[in-house]
């Protein structure tokens, strides 16, 4: 697959779009300390970001007053490093190994979909 520039905001902005209909109760934040284009197997970077943003909203905590999804950006030695937090019910302990791999130092989210 071909690597292309694109701009994680924008693509964020997208995804979140056509997921929620721009109506939803859950509050997206950013942080990006890396500012610059990615450089990256679009396809590939669409699934994984609709793939965590899709869960994160599909496993929000309606017991706690809001519901906050942040994805970051930062650079990172081997160029920039994108992470998604919120706090929804969480993954159990007992599922981690289903849902991440580690191989070489690396952690790999596995999609589900």
């Amino acid at each position: 697959m071909p690597r292309v520039s694109a701009s994680l905001n924008t693509v964020i902005e997208e995804i979140w779009l056509d997921l929620t209909g721009g109506n939803s109760p859950s509050q997206l934040t950013r942080d990006f300390t890396y500012q610059g284009p990615l450089v990256t197997e679009f396809p590939t970077l669409k699934v994984v970001i609709e793939n965590m943003l899709s869960n994160a909203l599909r496993y929000a905590d309606t017991k706690k007053p809001s519901h906050i999804i942040c994805v970051k950006s930062e650079p990172d030695d081997c160029g920039v490093k994108i992470s998604f937090t919120d706090n929804g019910i969480g993954i159990s302990k007992g599922n981690i190994p289903k849902v991440f791999k580690c191989s070489d130092g690396w952690v790999t989210a596995v999609v589900m979909g």
